[in-house]
């Protein structure tokens, strides 16, 4: 599991790879990742466009201790393009039914908020 700190460097190392992030990122489970250090991973491989006619970039990003989902989505909107994947038998890996999106956001939707407050709390 990886902490605020850790995915910020993350963020800054994916920025700087010049074949561009990877095909895939997962995410899912880490809930030390936060608002501020999620945010800033997603625009960095954002940015990052993918080359032309390559998919989106695909991130699993459920409970990663996100606490205003709807927030990061409207400032992330202003610079990337992404596609939420809702219906995996449209959007996939390999494909988007968005056109231009450059993530995928599976599963961001889907916080544990219980459990983020819970671990606030100690």
């Amino acid at each position: 599991k990886l902490d605020s700190s850790a995915v910020l460097w993350l963020a800054t190392w994916l920025s700087r790879q010049a074949g561009g992030p990877p095909a895939e990122l997962l995410m899912s489970q880490n809930r030390g990742f936060g608002d501020a250090a999620t945010r800033a991973l997603l625009l960095a491989v954002g940015r990052s466009r993918p080359a032309a006619g390559a998919p989106p970039l695909w991130i699993e990003a459920s409970s990663v201790g996100l606490s205003d989902v709807d927030a990061l989505l409207e400032e992330l909107s202003k610079d990337v393009r992404f596609c939420l994947a809702m219906d995996r038998q449209v959007c996939t890996s390999s494909y988007c039914s968005t056109p231009g999106a450059q993530l995928h956001l599976c599963g961001i939707l889907d916080q544990d908020l219980a459990i983020v407050e819970h671990e606030e709390e100690d």
